[in-house]
């Protein structure tokens, strides 16, 4: 028998005042650098590129429960054709994870195809790596974005038609 020994079992829950992961809302200029590519349907002809994203608000979710990221939808605008690829469709998911980490695809809609950007956000400034999701092509480089405004704009995105049309836009 063991006596004079006390136990005590604390619970730990989430505060309501941890920190919120960051909004993205709003507009963002993209900076893209590419490191490498490789099998992609062009060479690249380009180092760097310059963008634009739109990130739709969210509505706030309500206090308590399982802390989950947010997803917010939106659009892009970056013609990575001098990087020697295409990616089709102009829509984003992006998501931001505890403090400051952030994920963003462009065109979520396909499980190749598509380019993911994962970084850090300081302020209005998100700086990370991005990586072109392809089979079996790819490309990998850095990113800078910066937060124009925080209002929404609607951008809109017209790639070619076809491969065709690709092609002869590349090689005129």
């Amino acid at each position: 028998m063991i006596t004079g020994f006390v136990a005590a079992l604390v619970i730990s829950a989430p505060s309501l005042t941890q920190a919120q992961p960051p909004t993205l809302d709003g507009r963002w200029k993209l900076s893209l650098v590419l490191d490498s590519a490789w099998r992609t349907p062009q060479r690249p002809s380009a180092r760097t590129l310059a963008g634009e994203l739109l990130v739709d608000p969210v509505e706030p979710r309500p206090a308590g429960g399982v802390e989950l990221p947010t997803v917010h939808t939106g659009s892009f605008v970056v013609d990575f054709r001098r990087f020697g690829f295409v990616v089709y469709g102009a829509t984003l998911f992006a998501s931001a994870y505890a403090t400051d980490s952030v994920r963003i695809v462009l065109n979520p809609t396909v499980d190749h195809g598509h380019v993911q950007l994962t970084g850090r956000l300081r302020k209005n400034r998100i700086e990370g790596a991005w990586i072109l999701v392809g089979d079996p092509m790819g490309a990998r480089g850095s990113f800078v974005l910066e937060r124009l405004s925080e209002t929404a704009r609607r951008v809109e995105q017209r790639p070619p038609a076809s491969t065709a049309q690709y092609c002869n836009r590349i090689d005129s």
